[in-house]
């Protein structure tokens, strides 16, 4: 069944055994698994079908970085969620992930690899993926790519696959609609969740259309799967019962807020020795058409011997225009000029730009004339190494709420989030170990890009994000570490659970997707467990 709030319906009873708030990857899998099961499910959506500018308004807040994408921009309010500009790159997080590092402070997940591989492996299905193997030895088999470290090393080569991509909303929503077990309700906001002291159980959600008409959606269990961002933002501001926000008894709500900074780390100048490798879109054999492609990762020896977060690096080509010296020299004095900050290479910029002048002149004239004249600016340079990186779960990078509001009355989020100082060691430590690899395999000569950086370029104007929210609603087995607990029941609760990659105690460098789903999955099976229970 199918219900638009937007239509405005007077007399509107919303009931069943499973309410779900959101309709992104998370709502729609959970949804689909439970009515399979002959669950009745209410799934609740903000936006409607297609894209709107009056449902996109409500995902803007603010952040204290003057560099972090816009709240509204990185994220999508309508049936199927961010999955409709997702580019589909899917992979399991590692083994190493899910563990308790010493080296990295908050991490360890109170479940295992192992005991989520079978729902990755279900996953595939609805992200409509292939054979269910990332191995470098299979794809070498059933495509052209080649790992580009062939030597034993402390590097390996690792495998992502494509989703077409998956677009949730298109896809599922021809069952959703005809499933006689999932009433979908379009421009449905959520915007409390009720609950009355003594704390323990939900009693409903609160909900309205987009001219604040009020309904409320009951039933025995309850889902939060509005997006890494939402679930926290709904949590905090659900107060009734308590005031600091549902579920954030120890003040965990919103902490330890998590994205994938993309850096571009190095120059690399291959030898002859290099092996060129097929980076994206590759046709695979035996396969349905989809993209695969390769990226360099330090095994896990290497990560438990350095201490290191995980680290994915890609290689793309670039012409000695984008990798002059000079033109970066010129970046470099110019912000250190800018906000009076003490270099110590200033002579070797100024060497960098002579070297350079004709790159440096080209780099002008395209920015300032729109003029295109140097021939060896169009030349190959290299390689850019860039890397997707996994942060270090950091306490105070965190969701908040801010004194302004919405339309529908709601306080915005107010994002306070950074590299920390661990993650710009870390990424250092990673091109060191890449340059001296590459050297000694006599494939590459490596230029750090980061050690050049004197001025946090690198880590401010030049970074970019995979637009990956997570964190904020972490899984723990205690309650003072987190805010839900292994089944993704929030702690203390009876009949609430969170989905999304907001879970995450760590993040990992691989895109979230197919770890959502994966999650999702196993919730929907806990749930299905317990209803046969009672």
């Amino acid at each position: 069944m199918l219900i638009d709030l937007n239509d405005k319906p007077e007399q509107l009873i919303l009931e069943a055994d499973v309410c779900i708030a959101g309709a992104g990857a998370a709502g729609i899998t959970i949804a689909i698994e439970l009515a399979k099961a002959n669950i009745n499910v209410i799934l609740l959506e903000g936006g409607g079908k297609t894209y709107t500018d009056e449902s996109q308004d409500l995902y803007k807040g603010g952040s204290n970085s003057l560099f972090y994408p816009k709240l509204d921009s990185s994220r999508l309010r309508y049936l199927g969620g961010t999955t409709n500009h997702w580019e589909g790159s899917c992979r399991t997080l590692s083994k190493i992930d899910f563990e308790k590092r010493d080296w990295v402070p908050n991490s360890g997940w109170p479940i295992t690899k192992s005991e989520l591989d079978p729902f990755y492996k279900r996953a595939h299905n609805y992200c409509e993926l292939g054979v269910y193997d990332y191995s470098i030895e299979y794809w070498e088999k059933h495509s052209h790519l080649k790992r580009l470290i062939t030597a034993e090393s402390s590097f390996e080569t690792h495998v992502n696959q494509s989703s077409p991509p998956t677009r949730f909303g298109q896809k599922y929503l021809p069952y959703l609609t005809n499933s006689k077990n999932v009433t979908l309700v379009l421009n449905a906001n959520v915007t409390n969740i009720n609950e009355s002291k003594p704390i323990g159980k939900i009693s409903g959600f609160t909900i309205k259309n987009h001219q604040n008409k009020e309904y409320t959606a009951t039933a025995d269990n309850y889902i939060i799967a509005m997006g890494g961002l939402e679930n926290s933002r709904i949590l905090l501001l659900s107060r009734e019962a308590s005031e600091n926000g549902l579920g954030n008894e120890n003040d965990m709500l919103g902490r330890y807020y998590m994205d994938h900074p993309g850096v571009k780390m190095a120059a690399v100048v291959p030898t002859k020795n290099w092996a060129k490798s097929v980076v994206m879109g590759e046709n695979l054999k035996n396969q349905p058409p989809r993209g695969v492609a390769w990226t360099l990762e330090l095994s896990e020896k290497t990560l438990r011997e350095k201490k290191l977060c995980n680290a994915r690096i890609a290689m793309a080509e670039r012409n000695k225009l984008f990798l002059s010296k000079g033109v970066e020299s010129v970046h470099q004095l110019k912000k250190a000029y800018g906000e009076n900050i003490d270099i110590d290479s200033y002579f070797e910029h100024i060497e960098n730009i002579i070297y350079d002048w004709d790159l440096v002149a080209e780099s002008i004239g395209r920015k300032e004339f729109n003029t295109y004249y140097s021939e060896r600016a169009k030349e190959f340079g290299g390689y850019l190494a860039n890397a997707m990186t996994e942060q270090h779960p950091d306490y105070n990078n965190r969701i908040t709420l801010s004194d302004k509001k919405d339309k529908l009355g709601l306080n915005k989020i107010k994002l306070h989030w950074k590299v920390t100082n661990q993650d710009k060691e870390n990424i250092k430590k990673v091109v060191d170990e890449l340059a001296h690899e590459l050297s000694r395999l006599r494939l590459a000569r490596v230029r750090s890009l980061v050690a050049e950086d004197e001025t946090d370029r690198i880590f401010e104007e030049l970074l970019s994000y995979g637009y990956h929210h997570m964190g904020g609603t972490r899984m723990s087995d205690d309650p003072k570490n987190g805010v839900v607990d292994s089944q993704l029941k929030i702690h203390n609760r009876k009949n609430i659970y969170v989905a999304g990659s907001s879970v995450f105690p760590t993040g990992g460098h691989v895109t979230p997707t197919l770890t959502i789903v994966a999650l999702a999955i196993r919730l929907a099976d806990h749930l299905i467990k317990e209803k046969g229970k009672s």
